[in-house]
């Protein structure tokens, strides 16, 4: 019967570990409440007085609409068929239009990289208490909330690679701008133009055509989402291929030496 003089042991650590799933239930409900209200409010503060934006030294988000992407040039003959291509430092062949967008890009890219793209209004701010819920839990960086347009803020405008708290403040904030001056289509029209997908290649179409020989809008599901994924990870097929290289030269040894 002695295990009976343990019982107000356990109703002590139960208590403790009630007011601690309290706590953090508290917090939770204060970040979903609070952190919103605070973007909003200092967002509608700076439109009125810029204040924010100038001590961050933040560009115009007008910029992006006379952004010019370093483009493939090609030269065609008279009856059509192409007979020069004039390569560019960064090697993208750029889609003008947005009816020009693949459905499948707009689906892969929307649902791998940011799935409340049409209804959030350039930050999404479940998306970023979930990060900061994780990457506390974690105790270090394993999850993200960057929207389309904050990426968009981060590589056109921001060209920032740095990993802060004042980075993601700027991406936010320009993000809440972009969103004010452009359509959800101009803005997937820009993102398909800009992510790196490795072997030098810039934006989708240049990427499907490197990797699969063929246009975006030709691509099946598979090819699809495999251009959609390099968005994240553009090393890998050359991690892929430097490690096949080496499998081909220890081969290679193996038969020599046998």
């Amino acid at each position: 019967m002695r295990w009976v003089l343990l019982i107000p042991v356990f109703m002590w650590v139960g208590r403790a570990m009630w007011k601690s799933y309290k706590a953090i239930a508290l917090v939770i409900l204060s970040l979903i409440i609070f952190v919103p209200a605070g973007i909003y409010a200092l967002y509608e503060y700076d439109t009125r007085t810029n204040w924010l934006s100038e001590k961050l030294g933040l560009p115009e988000v007008s910029a992006l609409r006379h952004h010019e992407f370093l483009a493939q040039s090609d030269v065609s003959g008279d009856d059509g068929r192409l007979i020069a291509c004039f390569s560019s430092p960064e090697h993208r062949i750029v889609i003008q239009r947005n009816e020009d967008i693949p459905p499948l890009f707009e689906k892969g890219i929307i649902a791998s990289e940011d799935q409340r793209f049409y209804e959030h209004h350039g930050v999404d701010h479940r998306g970023l208490v979930r990060a900061f819920i994780s990457n506390v839990t974690a105790g270090q960086k394993v999850s993200g909330a960057s929207t389309l347009t904050m990426q968009i803020a981060r590589n056109l405008l921001l060209k920032d690679a740095s990993r802060n708290y004042l980075r993601k403040a700027k991406e936010i904030l320009l993000a809440l701008k972009i969103e004010r001056e452009f359509s959800k289509r101009e803005l997937l029209l820009l993102y398909v133009n800009t992510p790196y997908l490795g072997r030098g290649q810039y934006g989708i179409e240049a990427g499907s055509r490197s990797y699969f020989g063929k246009s975006a809008k030709e691509l099946n599901l598979e090819e699809v989402a495999f251009i959609v994924g390099l968005i994240n990870k553009p090393a890998l097929p050359e991690r892929i291929e430097r490690k096949d290289a080496q499998a081909l030269k220890s081969r290679d040894k193996h038969i020599r030496e046998s």
